[in-house]
């Protein structure tokens, strides 16, 4: 087995992207759409208080599936930045054929698994290439 390492850097561009996979899914947007036309024949059938209604729960739809990925991983990363003295934060994953190695630039701490002790490994595939 070769020498793998990963280094995974919380920076607000990965925040921001692991936002948007999670909550912009095909469902929600369809959803939306499905308000949207609901909004659209509500006001052409002349039902203002239903058409009003609606067109507030699309727009809801629309602040939460556009803003709200942005606004969460924003302060994700302050908080993030807070915690760390505003000092972005690096996860290094070094995987040998006899151990784990879990390496933090900022603690300087180094956790180490036997691959012995590892029971089960799951592969899947990232949803976006980083």
């Amino acid at each position: 087995m070769k020498k793998v390492v990963n280094e995974y850097v919380y920076d607000l561009k990965m925040l921001k992207k692991f936002y948007k996979v999670n909550l912009q899914t095909n469902f929600f947007l369809v959803l939306l759409i499905l308000v949207l036309l609901s909004t659209i024949s509500s006001f052409l059938e002349k039902d203002i208080s239903f058409g009003i209604f609606s067109l507030v729960v699309f727009l809801l739809g629309c602040i939460y599936y556009f803003f709200f990925p942005n606004i969460l991983a924003t302060m994700s990363y302050r908080r993030l930045l807070t915690k760390n003295n505003n000092q972005e934060m690096h996860i290094k994953v070094t995987v040998n054929e006899k151990e784990i190695i879990v390496e933090n630039n900022l603690s300087k701490e180094k956790d180490k698994y036997s691959i012995e002790d590892v029971k089960k490994i799951r592969e899947k595939k990232m949803p976006f290439v980083y």
